[in-house]
């Protein structure tokens, strides 16, 4: 009796499955159509560029010293993979970031936030758009590094009729 049982509940399964496959029910719609990166763009950097790819700097007002709040974003070894620096007054941290896969390669900006001591890194998409994406802040004399907008990425299956 278990044999039988099993051997239905396993025909069950192979055919839910078969069922899956042949309506396509893998597919995602998305408003947006967008190429996979893994044709346009390589896993791996052949040449990191030494120096940042993009920089924001402020002066911090101070009589005695020359402080700056200053944000720079480095490729890595990755290449969707970023280090950003960030300094505020003698503070100075770093962290990491990954963008999505987008069909072209990553083009990063940095733009003014709205704080006195705040910028957006985003990124810029295929229809030339900037993409908010990281923000760099001040608040309390601590210096803050949070994700303002999250993205994916995915492929629309095109029907050839």
């Amino acid at each position: 009796m278990k044999s039988v049982l099993c051997t239905a509940l396993l025909l069950g399964c192979l055919m839910a499955c078969n069922q899956v496959a042949e309506t396509g029910a893998g597919t995602q719609v998305d408003s947006t159509p967008v190429s996979p990166a893994s044709a346009a763009i390589p896993e791996t950097r052949t040449h990191i560029n030494p120096k940042p790819v993009a920089v924001y700097q402020k002066t911090v007002p101070d009589e005695l010293n020359k402080w700056v709040f200053q944000v720079e974003v480095y490729e890595t070894a990755r290449t969707l993979d970023y280090l950003v620096r960030m300094q505020y007054k003698e503070l100075r941290i770093s962290d990491q970031f990954r963008l999505p896969p987008l069909a072209k390669m990553p083009e990063i900006n940095i733009k003014p936030g709205q704080a006195p001591f705040s910028c957006i890194i985003g990124f810029v998409d295929q229809q030339q758009v900037f993409r908010p994406y990281k923000e760099v802040v001040v608040k309390h004399e601590q210096l803050r590094f949070k994700t303002v907008a999250t993205y994916s990425v995915s492929k629309k299956k095109v029907s050839s009729e």
